[in-house]
């Protein structure tokens, strides 16, 4: 049931929140993440927060 939640971050400013969400999701189980119009991506800070 979980795989049909599907999460979308907008316009992200900050890449770390990108990350963040990431690894909040994993935690939940959860597998969906889509980026509209991200304003610096892709990130070593991103990925250092995921």
């Amino acid at each position: 049931m979980l795989d049909r939640i599907d999460f979308v971050l907008v316009e992200t400013s900050h890449p770390g929140n990108i990350g963040s969400s990431a690894r909040a999701m994993k935690t939940m189980g959860l597998k969906n993440l889509s980026l509209v119009a991200p304003k610096v991506f892709p990130s070593t800070e991103a990925l250092f927060y995921a």
